[in-house]
């Protein structure tokens, strides 16, 4: 028996040796994977306002573009939130006609902070110093039924605290009262009064014009100081005129797409792109994306218009990335921007994306104290080349358009006496050439008119053309130019 005991005795010795020989190895820290997708949040902001039903008033070869908004909805007609720092409406079932008049006519402006609304962010409202009369005038062809008007106002300590308003469906003629007296509750310097007035009894398909007329006053004063009418300031913000807007014809397509195209800054790879669709009138959700921890770099388009816009698709470069549109595509609303760093971690707080306009609005006012409805249609020709958008080099390829030309067709069967389209640019530092010849034929076709304008402008900008359409048509067309940029800048020019 000792033996046996003996030789377990020594095998045990021999295994306790071995391992307490044997080196503990440390456990190996994890490793970090580089490849893990972080979710970034992107908050669109900026073009929303712009993005409204093509207006059936720029007329093409197919009588023009329809709003794709539901029949008997009550909707948003008119709204103005003043967040461009201009007095263009944001939303415009007639953006060419819609406009804000002021007397005295050299009534001073500044866009201090607004207020909030539900429609857009807290941006500017538009402040007026010893204004005697606001009169906002918007179009009303197809709308069928008015709902109501609303509106948040402010005023110095010397400015108005109290106003009547009116309404008139005969462009001036005569005002009927809507109320006499609007008390401000909220006296103190600047602070919000919030107003609301219902329209329903207004009918308005009897008629193709609503004018709204402020007149603002002292009314009682508090504790505040006394009426200035010449150096008093009032402020108005988020003036929203509702109803139910029936487009004429059958609905066309509109496309409202963002495109969005992310960069690697260590190689300048493509490391995403990608496409979403948003509705006209509602605010976008946040984007949400995955990337991986690291540095980027981007850019953000947006196209509201009735054909895809020509885009880059998945360039293996940032410099093969560019824009255009096709120039007939010419009530299309682009807005676009750069993100030039976004850093992606662990933890990643929303990044702001604010879109600016990628375009600049050319528009023709023609001055003719004759009726122009015998104008059978006039013919834009671009003679400038094809903006192409290229903001990161010199794409290997540049896509092509051979769209030179846009038609309007019967364009002063309402009475109106303008014609407008949008002009792609993209985002510049300096002004680029624009030259357009513009045929005028009459009845039968025959060419009434063929002369050109020209100008130099940036994008974000009004450019219009300013004269009469038939005056010494045997001349050369000498219009007076202007321009706006409010929208960065007005320009005008007569011819």
């Amino acid at each position: 028996m000792k033996k046996p005991t003996l030789n377990l005795f020594y095998l045990l010795f021999l295994f306790f040796l071995f391992v307490g020989c044997e080196k503990t190895a440390p456990i190996p820290a994890p490793e970090e994977n580089s490849d893990e997708l972080k979710t970034v949040i992107f908050k669109l902001t900026g073009f929303s306002s712009e993005i409204r039903p093509l207006s059936s008033k720029m007329a093409t070869a197919k009588n023009g573009a329809k709003s794709n908004v539901a029949f008997n909805q009550v909707r948003s007609l008119y709204f103005w939130s003043f967040n461009e720092s201009n007095l263009i409406p944001e939303v415009a079932i007639h953006p060419d006609n819609a406009s804000i008049m002021l007397e005295p006519g050299n009534t001073a402006l500044t866009y201090p902070t607004g207020y909030k609304h539900d429609m857009f962010p807290e941006g500017q409202c538009v402040s007026m110093r010893g204004v005697k009369r606001i009169i906002f005038k918007m179009p009303m062809k197809n709308v069928s039924a008015l709902s109501k008007i609303d509106f948040d106002a402010a005023s110095s300590n010397t400015g108005p605290k109290n106003f009547k308003i009116y309404c008139s469906v005969n462009e001036g003629s005569d005002f009927t009262l809507i109320s006499e007296d609007n008390q401000f509750t909220n006296m103190s310097q600047q602070s919000r009064n919030h107003f609301e007035f219902d329209l329903s009894t207004i009918i308005t398909n009897e008629h193709e014009h609503l004018w709204i007329m402020i007149e603002p006053f002292g009314g009682e004063r508090g504790t505040v100081g006394d009426y200035n009418e010449a150096t008093g300031l009032l402020r108005l913000d988020n003036f929203d005129i509702s109803g139910i807007y029936n487009a004429d014809g059958s609905e066309e397509t509109v496309l409202n797409k963002i495109n969005y195209y992310i960069f690697k800054k260590e190689d300048n790879t493509l490391a995403l792109e990608g496409d979403l669709a948003f509705e006209a009138d509602h605010q976008i959700s946040p984007l949400s994306l995955k990337l991986p921890v690291g540095s980027y770099y981007a850019s953000f388009v947006s196209n509201s218009s009735k054909k895809n816009l020509l885009l880059s698709k998945s360039p293996a470069a940032a410099k093969d990335f560019y824009v255009a549109n096709h120039f007939d595509n010419d009530q299309a609303s682009i807005f676009g921007t750069q993100i030039t760093d976004i850093t992606v971690s662990e933890s990643n707080s929303p990044i702001d994306v604010a879109l600016n306009r990628y375009f600049s609005n050319v528009k023709f006012e023609f001055t003719d104290p004759a009726d122009l409805s015998f104008i059978n249609k006039i013919v834009i020709n671009r003679m400038h080349e094809n903006f192409i958008y290229t903001p990161y080099g010199n794409p290997s390829s540049l896509p092509v358009s051979d769209a030179s030309m846009i038609t309007f067709v019967q364009p002063f069967k309402e009475e109106t006496k303008s014609i407008t389209f949008n002009q792609f640019i993209g985002d510049v530092n300096q002004p680029v050439d624009l030259t357009y010849n513009i045929l005028v034929y009459g009845e039968g076709d025959e060419l009434l008119r063929d002369f050109t304008v020209n100008n130099a402008v940036k994008n974000n900008v009004q450019l219009l053309f300013k004269g009469e359409l038939l005056k010494d048509i045997d001349k050369s067309g000498d219009f007076i130019i202007e321009w706006n940029e409010q929208w960065d800048d007005t320009v005008n020019g007569e011819f």
